[in-house]
């Protein structure tokens, strides 16, 4: 039976996803305009504790739309990566591209009686979000600042990540020198940026790249 209620509620959460004018893949949400990518991994799992059934878990984040066409430049210079619709997949669960900040998390025990509630309830936390993200004209420059914060007091093993989230929202603001020092201050600290080509790490690219791109600019 959990199978079965697993394959009507992924249908049944699609379905109001799509009507609220949401992106919806295999296990993600999505929203975007010009500047920003407010995404959501979401699904419903099988379980046996407290009782059989499902229970449905989402993480919500927040990103700059071209922080990853920036990430993929250097990684992959020579690849099509694809359309717009599988962009919005890699973007949001792809094995390569930058995380996003934080919003939300959260999971709920599904209720047969009540799960188009439920269900709606999550998509209203979502639609909160992409409000908060929706608004302004300096949204990169907030979630720049944020991550900066986050780096003033993040642990150790979470340097790299948030040290490439830095290095590519400041592409994304068209701060290239900025984006070079940040990026070879990481590497000289021992942060790669956690993704790797070869045997090169996104970072060593992204300065190799950097540095001939300023230095063709001088």
């Amino acid at each position: 039976m959990s199978k079965t209620e697993v394959a009507e509620n992924t249908a049944a959460f699609k379905k109001r996803a799509t009507e609220r004018g949401f992106d919806v893949g295999s296990g993600w949400l999505s929203w975007h305009d010009d500047t920003m990518f407010v995404y959501a991994t979401a699904s419903f799992i099988t379980r046996s504790k407290p009782a059989t059934g499902t229970s449905f878990i989402w993480y919500i984040w927040a990103k700059p739309l071209q922080a990853d066409e920036h990430l993929w430049r250097h990684l992959f210079p020579e690849s099509d990566l694809g359309g717009e619709r599988k962009k919005l997949t890699l973007r949001a669960n792809g094995a390569f591209r930058t995380t996003g900040l934080p919003v939300s998390e959260g999971f709920f025990y599904s209720d047969p009686a009540t799960i188009e509630t439920q269900i709606d309830g999550f998509l209203d936390e979502f639609a909160d979000a992409v409000t908060a993200w929706s608004a302004g004209s300096d949204r990169v420059e907030k979630y720049l600042a944020a991550i900066e914060a986050d780096l003033a007091v993040a642990p150790h093993q979470k340097l790299s990540r948030l040290g490439l989230m830095r290095t590519t929202a400041l592409l994304v603001l068209n701060r290239d020198r900025e984006a070079l020092e940040a990026a070879t201050s990481d590497l000289a600290d021992g942060r790669d940026g956690s993704l790797y080509d070869g045997d090169k790490s996104v970072n060593q690219l992204i300065v190799e790249h950097l540095s001939t791109h300023l230095e063709g600019r001088a």
